[in-house]
């Protein structure tokens, strides 16, 4: 009842997003993306980001969904809106096996802001590196899943299919169709970009894609987010269409 009392106090006290230089490049955005994990908290969830498609989640919420993501955006913050302005159960699947790979500074960061968004979801994440009936008992309990299409780990082969992407052809993992087949679940498009002049998030939820196969599923949800990113892309963390021109490489 407190936390009732005094939330809109602390949202009207949520610090503003981090600086961040108009016009921008993707090196400018990572860092302000960065600096911003360290702001991640329920009030700057609820005060700085609108929701738009509050209807796709409506319609889902009987059975909850996978919400399929790329990194562009503050990515990470997109689940803090949905459990602190919906209520929504949210957790995500994030991978830790490239960070073996990546100077320790680089790596300690991101782990850090691994733990600053479970806190921020109050709920520990799902990891790639661990089974993946942790994932399918969450989805059986009709919540909500955050999945990245375009993630490749070092070394290890994931089945890749090709796909149509911005006018290009990309080859992405189809681990989220497989496990929206599989769970029997949804799959939602959930796409979260910087209004640089507003100084605030935009997170757009697309409509739930129930598809024959994991390849129609990833390619719906492809083509709805392409028109939302084709604008945005100096906000990508990286280089997508480069990096997924090809498929990848095991050696």
């Amino acid at each position: 009842m407190l936390r009732q009392l005094l939330s809109p106090l602390l949202d009207f006290q949520a610090p503003h997003p981090p600086a961040l230089a108009t016009p921008f490049g993707t090196a400018q955005y990572i860092e302000f993306m960065k600096a911003e994990s360290f702001l991640l908290s329920p009030s700057y969830a609820r005060r700085r980001v609108r929701i738009h498609g509050v209807e796709h989640l409506r319609a889902t919420r009987e059975r909850g969904g996978l919400l399929a993501a790329l990194h562009i955006g503050s990515f990470f913050l997109s689940g803090g809106a949905l459990v602190h302005q919906l209520g929504l159960p949210y957790t995500c699947v994030a991978s830790r096996h490239n960070l073996r790979f990546t100077p320790g500074n680089e790596a300690d960061f991101w782990l850090g802001v691994h733990q600053r968004s479970e806190s921020l979801y109050g709920t520990p994440m799902f990891y790639t590196d661990e089974s993946v009936r942790k994932s399918l008992s969450w989805l059986e309990e009709n919540k909500y899943l955050g999945v990245a299409i375009d993630v490749r780990e070092n070394g290890i082969r994931n089945k890749e299919d090709r796909f149509s992407f911005l006018g290009q052809d990309i080859y992405v993992h189809t681990g989220p169709g497989r496990l929206a087949r599989i769970s029997g679940r949804p799959m939602l498009p959930m796409t979260i970009l910087f209004d640089s002049r507003r100084r605030v998030h935009d997170l757009h939820i697309g409509a739930p894609v129930l598809a024959a196969t994991p390849h129609a599923c990833i390619q719906q949800t492809l083509d709805q987010m392409a028109p939302l990113v084709v604008t945005a892309q100096q906000q990508f963390f990286h280089d997508l269409l480069g990096m997924f021109a090809t498929p990848h490489r095991v050696d």
